[in-house]
């Protein structure tokens, strides 16, 4: 199917899922190699329930992220710090599925890598649309920081698509997408659970109409 993924030009990335009960290991490897001769970028779903030893081979092709990584061992953080591949925690499967496992945040910030932060939305393991919640569940299940929280929705969020030279920070340069919260403090989205603070979006410079 890839080279006509290609063709319609409708993908940059291929993400795989490795774990026992998905893809294995080489099955993840050819996949990675087919992808990478047709110039996608890769990513990973990897390590969520057991060290399938995916993030080392993830690294190995440059992958832009890997993704839960609660059974991350030592060496396959090693491996993603070593060729800069970004930590996405999925706090919202986490919760709905009721691991006990968490994900290795202090490795990761030993090793200075970088953590970004999804909602995984899916109906099968993360019914979660809320960002805002991702945030108060990543610093009370997992232990970040507020800052480290509010990073993993933002530049770290667009390092993880490949997207950090033109979004995920207010820079000059980059692209005018944003949101104007009602709050006053920044920690204030980590800590509110029900509430939509949203005041204004910009998405291109121009503040859209929240009521349409």
């Amino acid at each position: 199917m890839l080279p006509a993924v290609k063709a319609q030009g409708i993908a940059t990335s291929v993400d795989v899922f490795c774990e026992r009960m998905a893809f294995s290991l080489e099955d993840t490897r050819k996949i990675f190699e087919a992808a990478t001769a047709l110039g996608f970028r890769v990513k990973l779903h990897a390590e969520q329930f057991s060290d399938s030893h995916g993030a080392a081979l993830a690294a190995s092709f440059k992958a832009l992220s890997c993704d839960h990584l609660e059974y991350l061992s030592p060496n396959g953080a090693e491996a993603m710090a070593r060729h800069k591949v970004t930590a996405v925690l999925l706090p919202g499967a986490f919760y709905y599925l009721k691991e006990s496992q968490k994900p290795p945040v202090q490795t990761l910030r030993d090793l200075k890598i970088p953590m970004a932060l999804a909602t995984d939305l899916n109906p099968g393991s993360s019914p979660v649309f809320s960002m805002t919640l991702i945030l108060n569940m990543a610093c009370l299940l997992f232990g970040l920081t507020c800052e480290e929280a509010l990073l993993g929705a933002t530049l770290n969020g667009a390092r993880a698509l490949g997207l950090d030279r033109t979004k995920g920070s207010l820079e000059p340069g980059k692209d005018a997408d944003l949101v104007v919260w009602d709050i006053d403090d920044p920690a204030d989205l980590c800590c509110f659970t029900g509430l939509d603070p949203v005041d204004k979006v910009m998405i291109k410079g121009r503040f859209i109409d929240l009521d349409t």
